[in-house]
Formats: C-alpha cells, structure tokens, sequence
C-alpha cells in the first residue's frame, strides 16, 4: 500500500513539473498555496492547501490539505490531511473558475475523542474560484460538499460522529 501511494505521488510530482515548462502556461495555472476556515459537519476549522499546477489542457491537478478542526462539543482540535484530484473547466473571462474535487481523507483524532490513531475516508466538493481582475494570481474561493469518515469519538457520551457530514470552506488562494 505504501509503495502505490508512493508511485502515485511520484507521478503526479513529475506530471505536475513536466506541466510547468508547458508553453503558454498562464498564472492561474501555477503552484497555489491557499488558506481557509472551513466547517466540517458542524465542527469548526482552520485548513492550508498547496495545488499543483493545471495539467491536461488545464483541467486538472492535485492538491494536498492540512486542517486542525476542533469538535463542536469539547473544542478538542483533530487533525486532518486530504490529497485530492481536481477536475475544472478553464478560467473564464479571466475571474471565475468552477471546479470539482475528490479524495482520501485521514484523521488524526484528539486522544479525549479516541483511542483510535487515526481514521481513513473520503471526501467530495463543488468548488467556485474568483480572480481579482487587476491581480491574476489571487483568487477567493468557497467550496460546498461532503466529508465521510465513520470517525465515532467512544470516550464522549453517546459516541457520537464527527467529521461526517456536509462540509464548506471559504478562503484565500496565491498562485505563483
């Protein structure tokens, strides 16, 4: 299992450069780093991304997320990472970029949730990406979907679920 997600990094890593040297490449289309809040089914987050550049004619790319999202309960803060494929349509008239996303999805739980090291799942969502006309390398962004995980925290009353449900983020996005 190590080595598949292994080679699919290293794939994706050599696909992504190889699409850097493309001719004609604009800036929306470059490396972003972006950052965000976002409310993973009623728990509260703070998130980063990095996105590889566009590639197929620019219409898709990789991104890897980091959030540190605190349950809606206690306040404890889990951890989450995602590593995702991004299917998008090209900027159109140069300010809106509308784009689907997918991916596997792993918890790092607080331990006052969990005995459990970590969850593995899966997420999905709509995004919607604004450029600001004068600056081609920003852009705003809200994305809308879900977030699935069977992350059950057994040590809070009831064993409630966390971190299942719809999901939306709000943030910021740099390219350079």
């Amino acid at each position: 299992m190590k080595k598949i997600f292994l080679l699919i990094i290293l794939g994706t890593v050599m696909i992504s450069g190889a699409a850097l040297f493309a001719d004609g490449l604009k800036k929306t289309s470059h490396f972003a780093f972006g950052g965000y809040l976002v409310e993973n089914a009623q728990d509260f987050g703070l998130g980063i991304d990095l996105t590889s550049p566009y590639f197929l004619w620019d219409h898709a790319a990789v991104r890897l997320s980091g959030e540190m999202s605190y349950d809606h309960l206690e306040w404890n803060i889990s951890w989450l990472a995602k590593l995702g494929l991004i299917g998008s349509n090209t900027v159109m008239d140069d300010m809106i970029r509308l784009y689907a996303e997918g991916g596997a999805l792993f918890i790092f739980p607080h331990t006052n949730l969990s005995d459990e090291s970590w969850f593995f799942g899966g997420y999905g969502h709509f995004g919607f990406e604004f450029f600001i006309p004068e600056n081609k390398w920003i852009s705003y962004f809200i994305e809308l979907g879900s977030i699935g995980t069977g992350f059950t925290a057994e040590k809070v009353s009831g064993t409630p679920h966390f971190i299942n449900g719809f999901t939306s983020k709000a943030g910021l996005r740099i390219y350079f």
